[in-house]
């Protein structure tokens, strides 16, 4: 079911003409904070880059939190129809037949299909789309001219449309629905109006909002078919701004202020309003959009100081920046999850892409892992099955007023625990790399650069860390290493031999450590990434003077493979290759500052780049979770710059800050099985490695069950199988009477319980039940439905049994259903050894069985059950029958006798009134 507020607040761009200038505003409010960049609590990215959006954008949500976009692409002039619907965003035309698409409202109704209501410029009328299965169905909205602009969409609960238009030939605002397959449209206001939003209660009265000719807010609500109005406050009439929602019962009003103020209204009462100033920093406000959630919490966002801003109120306003210099056609919605979904406009080169950005799944937790110190702390990063976190890294430690290096590890199994692997020597434990066997034991490949310069090797398999092992006796071998294990817990390390320039490879496999000369061009230089792919052939991603490089083993050689000829690549290589063989790759260019990626997902090999702003992936780790989804941590700075996160959700790449200016050049991630990603890096200010990780709300409770009793039900369900990464502090109940809701708020219980007893129902009443698990990141997508049916067991039937030739036919009479409807019946045969089998179940429909198959002249004895919502009642008494041939010859008999004396009958009939007989 929709969100049953849908907006399309907005004005065109020619219209963007000052209405009221030099009104003053007058207002008591106090004076607030001006909004800061919020960095890292938002997700962005673009989702299309083709089209030069202009004008308006609408979007919608339905349960299953999928968007639903529509705008205008300035470029063709089309209506233009967004969605991830289908797992990935995709963008099509809805309708291109002259300059079409202009002020723009959407909707969607319960089986998903999304509604369009625009304005169609070539032939100055309303259209309204629907989405077909075989495309989109346009109709156009009564017959008069030039009317559809500032238009707001809703649909009621029934799929009806309800649409606010300008009649722009008699200058008022007008009201249309289709409740009666046709389309009724009567007066709201008499007067042109430059913004309208329209929202719909869960009665199902409807409520407006508008900026008018009377240079006022106004809002107008339906009552008995009668449209009735309020004027509000005074508005600007520049570029206008105003959505409309409902917190609990009230209407509220978020606008643009005659002075271009936000302010916000609330409805106590007819004529009854009270008024607020949000933001008085700035006096540019304009293209507001307005969205309250389940927790009555408000959000907006508006355009302001060529900056997109927001605003929140969960007891007081908390103001802030989402981003700079874009931010026009905004419009923010909800989800099921409380979580906060915003499309806007930002400009690249030319044109404007249509931009989204979001709260959901997108907040960091950081702690530290080892504090202070003198070395930068490189570090790896790998995560057990269990969700614990071990890293291993270089630090330092002092003897004597002299600082050495050695190799540390450290795990949170039971909060961060810190030990030391290996100190044998004064600068041992650089660039370590590690990974987990399938037992959970810890493995190191890391540098020694004490004297000789050599790669080593530790683990600490049974408990207790090896003795080092040498992996290449040569001198000047392994500054970068990269170590990976396949499912025989064989270990695989690449290695550079820095001295020679070369690229080596070494497993354990075979039982023995055995250097192999992977690349021998005297060319190799910087960092190297080794992964196994689902064969365990181990592949590798390097750096050569001439460029990005990868080798794959082949048997006993070694296939090389030149990606990217580019003599500017540099600094931080990932490799990943997922279960499909598939393998992705971000690399540096050092002289454009360009993080760059490719991939052969397509069969051949493609580059891309992911970020160009700054110095962005000095170094950078990729990982792909289980939908194929690729996630990428990377650095952008040098020294200390900001870490940074790009994800690719529902196929457009994702992009957050997690710390903003507090990261060095190496950082180590990996995604556990939940898909949630954990990174360790090191803090150049206060020289500590630090942790973080990213928390969510929780998934859905699992294995709903709802058992009937005597005017009750008893719900349990399961854990989340994800608990976002925090507590869960409880789980909400919600019921509806009808399934796909709506659903009430029933109950809730404490997280350590996962039951709920709904007392106090009517018998033979059918209920539907979801519930919701709740963390401190907000509350988790909704469980399947179950239903319910409050009864007693159902009473044993009267059965008879007869026999047939190799069957039995078995007949009842419906018990007393213990007051809901029987769901089936359950038929039992005694077998050879006396004991009855359930042989068969039928609908509860149905009070007859043949059992066939069976011996002529055997008795057979049955008991039959009545199954409803709460349970399998008493069994009937037995009955018993023999099959016989020859009780079928006689039914058959008596058969072929009654046609014969209808047909006697009907002959005789024929002949008398023929006055034959």
């Amino acid at each position: 079911m929709q969100k049953m507020k849908l907006r399309a607040s907005a004005v065109a761009w020619l219209l963007m003409v000052p209405l009221f200038m030099g009104l003053l505003f007058v207002g008591g409010a106090s004076a607030i904070d001006p909004p800061i960049l919020d960095e890292t609590s938002w997700t962005k990215g673009i989702i299309d880059q083709t089209s030069d959006a202009k004008n308006v954008i609408s979007q919608a949500i339905d349960d299953d939190g999928n968007l639903y976009v529509s705008y205008f692409d300035n470029n063709e002039k089309n209506l233009m129809f967004a969605t991830n619907a289908g797992g990935k965003w995709i963008e099509e035309v809805v309708a291109n037949e002259g300059i079409v698409g202009q002020y723009s409202s959407i909707a969607v109704d319960d089986d998903g299909r999304a509604h369009i209501t625009y304005f169609d410029y070539s032939n100055n009328c309303l259209q309204y789309a629907v989405k077909a299965a075989n495309g989109w169905t346009v109709t156009t909205v009564g017959d008069d001219g030039n009317v559809g602009k500032f238009n707001s969409l809703v649909l009621d609960r029934a799929g009806n449309a309800h649409i606010i238009y300008l009649d722009d030939i008699d200058d008022q605002l007008m009201y249309a629905n289709n409740i009666d397959g046709s389309w009724n449209i009567t007066v709201v206001d008499t007067f042109d109006v430059y913004a309208t939003a329209l929202t719909i209660s869960d009665e199902g009265q409807l409520h407006a909002a508008y900026v008018g000719q009377n240079g006022k807010v106004n809002h107008a609500y339906r009552n008995n078919d009668v449209w009735l109005t309020e004027e509000i406050d005074n508005a600007t009439g520049i570029s206008p701004g105003v959505d409309i929602d409902i917190i609990g019962t009230r209407v509220c009003i978020a606008y643009s202020s005659q002075s271009k103020e936000l302010k916000f209204a609330v409805r106590d009462g007819a004529n009854d309003w009270r008024t607020e100033v949000v933001d008085n920093t700035t006096h540019t406000v304009s293209w507001v959009s307005m969205d309250v959630d389940s927790y009555d919490r408000v959000h907006i966002t508006y355009y302001a100081n060529s900056n997109l801003n927001y605003a929140l109120n969960d007891g007081g306003w908390h103001l802030s920046i989402l981003d700079t210099n874009c931010g026009i056609c905004n419009s923010i919605i909800s989800d099921l999850n409380d979580k906060q979904h915003v499309i806007y406009l930002k400009p690249i080169d030319v044109s404007n892409a249509l931009s989204y950005m979001t709260n959901a799944e997108a907040r960091w937790v950081s702690e530290v892992v080892d504090e202070g110190g003198e070395f930068d702390k490189v570090s790896s990063i790998a995560v057990d099955s269990e969700g614990n976190v071990h890293i291993a890294f270089f630090d330092d430690y002092e003897v004597n007023n002299v600082t050495y290096g050695q190799l540390c590890y450290a795990n949170n199994v039971n909060g961060w625990t810190v030990v030391t692997a290996d100190n044998s020597s004064p600068k041992v434990g650089m660039n370590p790399s590690l990974a987990l066997d399938s037992k959970g034991w810890v493995h190191i490949s890391y540098y020694d650069a004490t004297g000789r310069r050599i790669l080593k090797y530790i683990n600490n398999v049974g408990g207790n860390w090896s003795i080092p092992v040498l992996l290449d006796q040569s001198e000047n071998s392994g500054m970068y290493s990269s170590l990976a294990i396949d499912a025989n817990d064989s270990v695989h390390v690449a290695y550079l031999k820095q001295g020679a320039k070369d690229l080596m490879y070494t497993t354990n496999a075979g039982g023995f450590w055995d250097p192999d000369l992977i690349d021998d061009s005297g060319t190799v230089s910087g960092r190297v990434s080794l992964a196994l792919d689902p064969q365990g052939v181990p592949h590798v991603a390097y750096y050569r003077d001439d460029g990005l490089a990868y080798a794959e083993q082949n048997g006993t050689a070694w296939n090389i493979t030149l990606l990217d000829p580019n003599n500017e690549l540099g600094g931080g290589v990932s490799l990943f290759i997922d279960g499909q063989d598939r393998s992705y790759i971000t690399y540096y260019n050092e002289i454009s500052n360009l993080l760059k990626y490719i991939n052969n997902t397509g069969g051949e090999w493609n580059a891309t780049v992911i970020a160009s702003e700054g110095i962005d992936g000095v170094d950078s780790v990729i990982s792909v979770d289980a939908d194929g989804e690729e996630h990428i941590a990377f650095v952008e700075g040098s020294g200390s710059g900001s870490l940074n996160y790009a994800e690719r959700r529902s196929g457009i790449w994702m992009f957050q800050k997690v710390d903003v200016d507090l990261c060095g050049e190496n950082i180590s991630m990996v995604m556990d099985r939940q898909g949630r990603a954990h990174v360790s890096y090191f803090d150049p200010e206060s020289k500590d490695l630090r942790y973080t990780t990213v928390v969510s709300v929780p998934s859905a409770p699992t294995n709903l069950t709802v058992n009937s009793e005597d005017g009750y039900l008893e719900l349990s369900w399961e854990r989340p199988i994800n608990d976002g990464g925090t507590n869960i502090t409880e789980y909400r109940i919600y019921r509806s009477n009808v399934s796909g809701g709506p659903y009430r708020l029933l109950g809730s219980v404490d997280a350590n319980m996962t039951t709920y007893t709904d007392m106090g129902l009517t018998n033979g009443v059918t209920f539907y039940y979801r519930v919701k698990a709740v963390s401190s990141e907000g509350t988790s997508p909704y469980s399947d439905e179950v239903p319910g049916t409050p009864c007693v067991l159902p009473g044993a039937p009267d059965v008879k049994a007869s026999g047939r030739d190799g069957a039995i036919v078995l007949d009842w009479d419906e018990p007393d259903n213990g007051g809901a409807a029987i769901l089936k019946y359950n038929i039992y045969r005694k077998n050879a050894t006396g004991v009855y089998q359930l042989i068969a179940s039928v609908d509860g429909d149905k009070t007859s069985f043949r059992d066939t198959g069976l011996e002529n002249g055997v008795e057979y004895f049955y008991y039959v059950t009545a199954v409803n919502p709460a349970g399998e009642g008493p069994g009937s008494d037995p009955v018993s029958a023999t099959p016989d041939a020859g009780m079928d010859t006689a039914v058959i008999i008596g058969i072929v006798i009654a046609v014969l004396a209808v047909i006697g009958v009907g002959a005789f009939l024929f002949l008398r009134q023929r006055n034959r007989v």
